[in-house]
């Protein structure tokens, strides 16, 4: 079969196929040496269609490190090649690939933009696998622009034309896809059905890697739940197999998980232990994005400790990730992060400037609890000025978004916050029952640090 085939031409497409694999078992420094060693081949055989291949793989590679600008100069070259050669599969290919760019670096609107292009060819293609795959990338679009009813009906587009081709990995996708949205709709129920639809298809024909993921998607609607227990056991389960198979980038996310369940059942030391373990692994894989993660969340919990000094070392290397990749959410964090900080310091000018900060990214950023989460820290800025009716009316807002997502935690959390606002007028007189309600939940996830405060405020005020 391969008589006639020039051997250059078979050796940079192995040296391109070789990158793949290294990228995907996330050996990028293997990988880029193979791509670097393509590219010196290639210049020996002018063939531009490889070329393309050799630039679409590359952008991979800096994709994975999270280094987004360089991914996306590399998929631009490849798609004035595709134009060049008027080769409108490769063209769909590098729109896709621009999606998943400004996909991933929040602008939602751009992403949307090449998705559709790349959608637009591979209809008059009659390309159904690639019809199906942009559904579902518009679908995740939307989901991240908070429109999840839209989310929904791009995803059963994409379930739709999988299941005729009864292909169970691709539906599995899917089928995890539209259990997020569920999940984000608070409906978990539904959710539930459908990651064990996903995990039912998995178990026959899924890799150990999916089958982790899927077991921490299962984990995470305990965790919604406020099943802890069995969210912890879920996550240990998707981590022992991560090990088995040296999936670090699973793994970053299991000690992440791990250390979520482990902050709301109280155990705030172990957290930040799980927190520096999936760190240290995303910093040897250069995944940017989780490495900011896992520190702002070690910031909030050294803040729960009083640690502020420490709060502050965290926020400054926070500040280079903010500054280095554009990541919405992670800026809206280290913004609230500071506002907390000088709160606490009584540096109502810096908390202000912050607050605004946060305000204005929280227009771009659409997400119920990121809205909750500002207008808590908002209460406790007018608390610091002693405007109690200015406090008592942000906290009452951020505790009906709470209700509203059924985030129980952060509810009651917040719901403990108001009593004191209460103690300082006049509006509401608190009594024990007020905090038998909090104390009841905090007990149910047997969270001694809550349970601490509760009881401490409890005879402070009564």
């Amino acid at each position: 079969m391969l008589a006639g085939r020039d051997p250059k031409e078979l050796y940079i497409k192995s040296l391109i196929l070789r990158s793949d694999v290294y990228s995907l078992i996330s050996d990028n420094k293997s990988a880029l040496k193979d791509i670097n060693e393509a590219h010196k081949e290639i210049k020996k055989f002018n063939d531009l269609k490889l070329l393309t291949d050799i630039l679409v793989q590359e952008s991979q590679i800096y994709f994975s490190l999270s280094n987004y600008e360089k991914s996306k100069v590399l998929i631009l070259r490849a798609q004035n090649l595709s134009k060049k050669r008027k080769d409108k599969y490769d063209l769909a290919k590098c729109y896709n690939r621009l999606g998943n760019i400004y996909n991933l670096t929040g602008d939602y609107k751009k992403s949307l933009k090449y998705y559709l292009k790349s959608l637009e060819i591979a209809k008059k293609l009659k390309q159904l696998e690639g019809i199906s795959g942009r559904y579902n990338n518009i679908g995740s679009i939307y989901y991240y622009l908070g429109n999840n009813q839209k989310a929904l009906e791009f995803y059963k587009k994409s379930l739709e034309i999988k299941l005729k081709f009864n292909e169970p990995k691709s539906i599995a996708v899917t089928y995890n896809n539209i259990a997020v949205v569920y999940e984000n709709l608070n409906d978990y129920k539904k959710a539930l059905e459908y990651f064990l639809k996903t995990k039912e298809l998995l178990e026959k024909i899924g890799s150990p890697l999916e089958k982790a993921r899927n077991l921490t998607n299962i984990g995470n609607i305990y965790l919604d739940m406020g099943e802890y227990d069995k969210a912890l056991e879920l996550f240990e389960q998707a981590k022992s197999i991560q090990e088995e198979i040296n999936d670090k980038h699973g793994l970053t996310l299991s000690y992440y998980n791990i250390a979520t369940a482990k902050t709301y059942k109280g155990n705030i030391d172990q957290a930040i232990e799980f927190l520096k373990k999936s760190n240290e692994i995303a910093n040897q894989i250069k995944d940017l994005r989780r490495s900011g993660i896992n520190l702002i969340d070690i910031g909030y919990l050294y803040f729960e400790l009083e640690e502020l000094e420490k709060v502050e070392e965290i926020l400054k290397q926070v500040l280079l990730y903010v500054k280095k990749v554009n990541i919405p959410d992670l800026t809206l964090w280290y913004q609230n992060l500071s506002t907390e900080l000088f709160l606490k310091k009584k540096n109502l000018k810096k908390a202000q400037l912050f607050l605004n900060l946060s305000e204005k990214g929280l227009k771009k950023f659409n997400v119920e609890k990121e809205k909750a989460r500002f207008l808590v820290t908002k209460s406790k800025f007018f608390a610091a000025k002693k405007d109690f009716e200015k406090a008592i009316n942000e906290v009452e807002k951020g505790i009906k978004i709470y209700k509203k997502i059924k985030d129980n935690f952060n509810f009651y959390r917040s719901y403990l916050l108001l009593l004191t606002y209460f103690s300082k007028t006049n509006k509401k007189f608190v009594s024990e029952k007020d905090f038998q309600k909090i104390k009841k939940y905090f007990k149910s996830i047997d969270n001694k640090i809550f349970i601490s405060k509760i009881e401490s405020l409890e005879k402070e005020l009564l």
